[in-house]
Formats: C-alpha cells, structure tokens, sequence
C-alpha cells in the first residue's frame, strides 16, 4: 500500500457549457444541450460521503440522452473511489465533463478493482473542460483546477482505453518518484488521442502507450522523476493489437531514469509496433535516453 499526496489539472479544450442547476437532474441550455449535475443524483461535496454511484449516474444519465450532454461537477470536494466513466453514448459527440470541483480518492484499497482511479472506456469523442462560455458560444475565460489524490492503489493516475477522439491539456500529475507502478496517463486501444501542455512527475512512467493505441500526438509535455515516455510493456497477453502512429514532440524529460523505451515481453505473440516519430526532445539528468528493449519483462 502506497501512500501518497498528488494532483492533476485539466485546462480548457473546448466548452459547451450550458446551466449550472439541474433540480431534477438534467436541464437544457444554450444550443439545445442538456447538463447533468452530479449534486442533482446525490453528490455531496464538503462531507465524507462518498459521492461515486451519484458521478457514475448522472454520467449514465448524459450518456443516454440524444443531443448535446454535460456532466457538471459544481464547486467543492467530493470523495470518489473507483470511478469509471463508460460508453458508447448516445449523446451527440463530444460528450463533455465540466469540473469546477476537486475529487479526493478514497483512501482504502478495496474500493478499487481495477489499476485506476478514474477510467474513462468505449467512449467517442470526450472533452474535459473548466471553461466559461459567452452566450455566444466563445470561450471567454479558462482557470485550472486540482484534482487531488490524498491515497491511490498501486495503479494508473488516468487510464483512456477503448476511446476516440480524447485530447487532454493542461494535466499536471504528481506522485512520488519511488512509488512504483503510479504510471502518470496511460493509453490503449484508442484512435486519436491528444495529450499537450502538461506536466508529469510519478514513480513511473509518465505516459505509457499500450496496445491497440492508434494516432496518438504527445505534445509540450514535462516529465519527471519517473521512467519516461514508454511504449509498452507489449506482449504480455495474447494476440494483442498493433501500436501505430505515434508522435512525440517537443517534450522535456528531467531526472528520470529512461527517457524513450520500447518495451514488450520476451515470450509473446506477434505484433507491430510502427510509425513512430520521436522529434524534439530535451534530456536534463536522464540516466538512459533511448530504449528497445524486447525482453523487459
């Protein structure tokens, strides 16, 4: 068990904000779309009443609505365990999750099944946002906000698989670099997946690209402590999904102990890795630059 202090930030992508009350749940709001306030199906901020199910609803409830759908999470601190936002949706894309608040992690280990904290799965097209909208539709202010992770499992920080469509901007992910495992963002079996402008400090890797990821720009990101940028590790299950199109750019790696791998498992099926275009990196204190290791595990 890893205790741990750490946070991330999400900036403005785009914004469809609409109203910031939903007395019974879901109301309508500029250009025709619905906003689902978590407080509406029972989140209750500022107390230590856990306030997952109420997320995990009033996510269902945009999900299933036809039109434009957003999730509110108004101001203040709710207590989540594991947090799975599920698709497909038949709301119009993009779905958007509005978090004006700050999620605190449950702080016992059994309220997690999975390696993450908040997973986001089978989903086309997502935006996460803490913009302000004109009634125009222009973004007219942006701010960051802190979710924190008081205590987390062993596991991703965030976990993108089975999407489409993602772009994140603005993270910053903190843990301590000897916690192992707490790998910053962590992304497979998804097509066009955008990470820019934030900053990564774990025990692990910062990002990590796994199977089945297809298309994927990482951008302006500043990483470490941690084990780097990693494709991998591949292989562990059986016939797993090719890794393709990856970009790289622009990234500043310090203190960590690798700064690009490659990695798949010694014994493992056939698979591809391809495409990969690494440009602009800048190393600071890196032990190891670059690696191709095919029997990392």
């Amino acid at each position: 068990m890893v205790r741990r202090a750490s946070a991330f930030a999400i900036l403005v992508l785009c914004s469809s904000l609409l109203s910031t009350d939903a007395a019974d749940g879901g109301s309508g709001g500029n250009g025709g779309g619905t906003t689902f306030n978590v407080m509406s199906y029972g989140a209750k901020p500022g107390t230590k009443k856990e306030s997952t199910q109420a997320f995990m609803k009033a996510w269902n409830a945009a999900c299933n609505t036809n039109g434009k759908a957003t999730v509110l999470v108004p101001a203040g601190v709710y207590i989540l365990g594991e947090t799975i936002f599920q698709g497909p949706c038949k709301s119009q894309i993009p779905i958007t999750v509005q978090v004006e608040g700050t999620l605190q992690a449950v702080p016992d280990a059994s309220a997690y099944s999975g390696p993450g904290w908040i997973s986001f799965s089978h989903i086309d097209g997502l935006v996460l946002t803490t913009g302000k909208e004109t009634t125009s539709g222009s973004i007219t202010t942006a701010r960051r906000i802190q979710i924190a992770f008081i205590y987390q499992p062993m596991g991703f920080h965030m976990h993108v698989t089975n999407c489409r469509m993602i772009r994140l901007q603005g993270l910053t992910i903190s843990a301590p670099g000897d916690s192992p495992n707490t790998d910053g963002l962590h992304i497979s079996k998804s097509i066009m997946v955008k990470v820019s402008e934030s900053v990564i400090k774990t025990g692990d890797d910062c990002i990590s690209i796994g199977q089945g990821a297809t298309n994927v720009t990482v951008n302006k990101i500043t990483c470490g402590p941690g084990h780097g940028i990693s494709v991998g590790s591949l292989g562990k299950e059986p016939k797993e999904l090719d890794v393709t199109g990856l970009i790289v750019q622009n990234c500043t790696l310090r203190g960590t102990t690798n700064g690009i791998r490659i990695k798949t498992f010694a014994a493992s099926d056939s698979s591809r890795a391809s495409g990969f275009l690494f440009q602009d990196i800048i190393v600071d204190s890196v032990h190891t630059l670059t690696t191709c290791d095919s029997k990392c595990c």
